[in-house]
């Protein structure tokens, strides 16, 4: 088997975090007298906090007020992240079945260092892990291939050996844009008929679907 890897991105992925994300904005939004309608998040999941809040308060550039709703949303999001977030069906499952198939397997995520580093001792998946890159590390968030490329870069894997799976239209553009294959889960905010819009390789409805196909992948 040639060496290959899965490159996963977390929320909405591998856990379920998006009721928890909507209270840390909600917060955000009350603490400068503000009102979060529910699903202003619905179709923006999966960017940066800078790049959500900007649309959000529909700013032409990442000022000084979005960046200290940014700091009060995740301060917020990390009192309540370990007890709120899910973990998916399959999650688990799918990345320990990688690692006995010695497939290498890296989390590359859109979210803050911190509240990754929360979700994986809950997903108790740290030893199968052999890179974690988040959006706190990079320049430019997803739809850029930045999180991607620097991910295979730090597991010393080609990016056109990596496979992405991602829960985000940014998140599939991100990865065909690093020359990868992609792989959607309709596990998110995006239903699957959407997902097929960004032209992924393969189209599920959950992780556990996706686990026959690892051989076809990897061969």
């Amino acid at each position: 088997m040639s060496e290959k890897a899965f490159l996963f991105d977390m929320d909405g992925t591998l856990i379920d975090a998006f009721a928890a994300y909507e209270a840390a904005f909600g917060e955000a939004f009350k603490s400068v007298g503000r009102v979060y309608r529910k699903g202003m998040l619905d179709a923006l999941y999966g960017q940066v906090d800078e790049e959500i809040l900007r649309i959000m308060l529909k700013k032409d550039r990442v000022d000084d007020e979005v960046e200290r709703l940014v700091e009060i949303k995740r301060k917020h999001y990390l009192k309540i992240a370990h007890d709120a977030i899910k973990i998916l069906p399959c999650a688990v499952e799918i990345i320990k079945i990688l690692k006995d198939k010695n497939v290498k397997v890296a989390i590359a995520t859109s979210g803050q260092r911190s509240a990754t580093e929360i979700a994986v001792d809950k997903l108790g998946i740290k030893d199968a892990v052999e890179g974690v890159i988040t959006g706190t590390e990079v320049n430019m968030g997803k739809p850029d291939p930045e999180l991607f490329l620097r991910a295979a870069e730090m597991i010393n894997v080609l990016p056109n050996q990596c496979i992405v799976v991602e829960d985000s239209l940014y998140g599939i553009v991100a990865g065909k844009r690093a020359g990868m294959m992609t792989a959607a889960v309709a596990t998110g905010k995006i239903s699957g008929e959407e997902l097929k819009k960004a032209g992924p390789d393969v189209v599920v409805d959950n992780l556990c679907e996706l686990i026959p196909m690892i051989d076809g992948m990897t061969d």
